[in-house]
């Protein structure tokens, strides 16, 4: 369990300079095309390299490496889009790239389960690795650089680019983000009366969340391995939930991102903290019941399902517009840089609750952590006009 928090941790901390780097590379070379190729090819390339391992430090290693080379892609494939299309058509377009995007990673989950019918977990990264082949393939063929380019800063300026980029890729850091700005949104060095920051607080509401993302998904799948249950029982559950979230995000994200209400995020996060705390239960009571893959197929279809699509949507549309118009770049790069952080500080707590206190304490933990990212952002919003913010 402690090995795969720090393989979880390390590729997580990967992320957040690969973000940096790779944006820094587009704005000098605009060769989007080979970015995107060299992204897919090293995709391929270092999970194939997984199969002919068995060093636990080489895996972590070549976990980093494919959180490196992943980053590459993202960006350019988002700027891609929006210099491909008429700016009148960029809410739409964005809208069926983000279904494509969570589509295919669902596509992912259901393939691998259905392959562990056949083959041991251990082949397949060699077979994924296979499977970037034809992304390669399609890349040289079919991409090819627009007569018109756009600065990469213009994906903070439309919400729908903003969501999809970071549903592919966490990070986005169009500039370093400035420790003044960062001052600026915590209230550091302020007065001690002078009124607490909104926008600091949603930070920390979502950073709060998302220690508890990184704490339960680090957490689950070896648990449910623990009690007994196969590779192919456990990819099931999980892919049932990524599914119910493809479809809540297809068929309620815009009507969220247009319509959101504050209030709608609190709920979604009791939602998924009710969920959590109800897996540690059974975890603790009902592994030997007929039903317990049944209940777990249910719950994490509500947390990591439903509560996770509508919670997704309304924090990053609330985010987009508490922000205003300073010193958006660094707002939005120390917003994302918290995310990638705060997920490598739950995947790091897992391994350690989870072996000295069980993986119930693990999931309790996570649901209570969410009860407090909920509490904060009602206090929060309590003290706010929240019409100025649901109006925008």
């Amino acid at each position: 369990m402690i090995d795969a928090s720090f393989a979880i941790t390390f590729g997580s901390a990967i992320a957040i300079p690969a973000a940096y780097f790779w944006g820094r590379v587009v704005d000098k070379f605009n060769n989007k095309k080979s970015m995107i190729i060299l992204s897919y090819a090293g995709l391929a390339f270092f999970l194939a390299m997984m199969f002919f391992t068995g060093n636990i430090l080489f895996v972590i290693l070549l976990y980093g490496a494919l959180s490196f080379v992943i980053g590459a892609n993202a960006t350019p494939l988002n700027m891609l889009v929006m210099e491909n299309s008429p700016e009148d058509q960029w809410s739409a377009i964005f809208s069926k790239f983000q279904f494509i995007v969570s589509l295919g990673g669902g596509m992912g989950f259901a393939l691998s389960t259905a392959l562990l019918g056949f083959v041991s977990i251990r082949f397949l990264p060699l077979m994924f690795g296979l499977v970037a082949i034809p992304s390669i393939v399609m890349s040289m063929i079919l991409i090819y650089e627009p007569r018109r380019t756009l600065p990469r800063r213009l994906m903070l300026s439309n919400i729908h680019s903003f969501i999809t980029r970071i549903i592919m890729q966490p990070v986005l850091l169009v500039s370093a983000p400035k420790i003044s700005v960062f001052k600026i949104i915590f209230n550091i060095g302020t007065k001690m009366h002078k009124p607490k920051s909104y926008l600091g607080a949603l930070y920390l509401a979502i950073f709060a969340f998302f220690i508890s993302s990184g704490l339960f998904n680090t957490a689950y799948p070896v648990g449910l391995k623990e009690i007994g249950l196969s590779e192919f029982t456990i990819f099931l559950i999980i892919t049932i939930g990524i599914f119910i979230q493809v479809f809540t995000f297809a068929y309620f994200g815009n009507y969220v991102a247009k319509r959101i209400k504050t209030r709608m995020l609190p709920n979604a996060i009791l939602l998924r903290g009710g969920s959590y705390i109800a897996i540690a239960f059974i975890f603790l009571t009902f592994t030997k019941f007929s039903g317990f893959v049944m209940l777990n197929i249910v719950l994490y279809a509500i947390g990591a399902g439903l509560a996770y699509s509508l919670y997704y949507t309304a924090s990053n549309t609330l985010v987009f517009k508490a922000i205003g118009t300073e010193h958006r770049a660094s707002k939005l790069g120390i917003y994302t840089s918290l995310i990638s952080v705060s997920f490598l500080v739950g995947s790091l707590l897992a391994g350690y609750i989870s072996y000295y206190l069980g993986y119930s304490a693990s999931f309790v933990v996570a649901g209570l952590l969410l009860v407090a990212s909920a509490f904060i952002f009602e206090s929060a919003s309590s003290k706010l006009d929240v019409n100025v913010i649901d109006k925008q």
